[in-house]
C-alpha cells in the first residue's frame, strides 16, 4: 500500500495536482512515519500550492428509465489513466511475454540436447590385428632355453665358455639377435626392453 500511494502521490505531483498529491503523501506518512521523500514531497507540494492545477472529474450520466442520474467518475482522470494503463502494461508483460520467453528457451534447450544425443552416434572402429612375432628356433634360442631351465650353478659349471654369451638379447618382435647396448631393433625399429 505504501508503493501504491507513493506512486500516485508522485505522479499527482508530477502533473501539478498538488493538493491531490498531499493527500497521498500523508496517506504515505500515515502507513510509514518515516518515509524521508514523502515528507521533502510533501513539503514541495505546500510550497507550490499556487500553482496547483485542479484535478477534473469527469461525470457520466446513467439513465434509466425511471430517473437519470449524474455520477462522478474519477478513473478517466489523466494521472490515474496514466497509472492504470502502466499497470495493464505490467501485468500484459508478465502474464503473456514471460512465460511465452520461458517456453521458448525450454524448445530450444530441448532441441540442442536432441540434436547432440544424435550427434554422437558411437562409431565402430575397425579392430586392430597384431601379427604374432615369428618365433624362429634357433640353436642358440634352444641353448638358452635349456640354460634358463637349469639351475644358475649347474650352467657355470658345465658351460663356462657361455658365460660372455649370456648377454646376446633377441627383439621380441622380430626375432632378431641384438646387442645388449641397443634400445631399438636394427631389423623393425621395435624398443627393446
Amino acid at each position: 500500500m505504501v508503493d501504491s500511494e507513493w506512486k500516485t502521490g508522485i505522479v499527482m505531483f508530477r502533473l501539478q495536482h498538488y493538493s491531490e498529491a498531499i493527500k497521498h503523501f500523508d496517506a504515505v506518512l500515515n502507513l510509514s512515519a518515516g518515509h524521508l521523500l514523502a515528507q521533502e514531497y510533501k513539503a514541495k507540494a505546500q510550497t507550490n500550492m499556487g500553482q496547483d492545477k485542479p484535478l477534473v472529474m469527469e461525470t457520466t450520466t446513467i439513465s434509466t428509465p425511471e430517473t437519470k442520474t449524474t455520477v462522478a467518475d474519477n478513473s478517466s482522470s489523466p494521472a490515474t489513466t496514466k497509472v492504470s494503463s502502466k499497470l495493464n502494461t505490467t501485468v500484459l508483460v508478465l502474464i503473456i511475454v514471460i512465460p511465452l520467453v520461458l517456453i521458448i528457451a525450454i524448445v530450444v534447450i530441448i532441441v540442442l540436447v536432441v540434436t547432440r544425443k544424435k550427434g554422437q552416434v558411437p562409431v565402430a572402429q575397425a579392430p586392430v590385428y597384431q601379427q604374432p612375432a615369428p618365433q624362429q628356433v634357433t640353436t642358440r634360442a634352444a641353448k638358452e632355453q635349456a640354460i634358463e631351465e637349469k639351475p644358475v650353478e649347474e650352467t657355470k659349471e658345465e658351460n663356462p665358455e657361455e658365460e660372455g654369451k649370456e648377454d646376446i638379447k633377441f627383439c621380441p618382435t622380430c626375432g632378431n639377435e641384438v646387442d645388449p647396448t641397443q634400445v631399438f631393433c636394427a631389423k623393425c625399429g621395435n624398443k627393446l626392453k
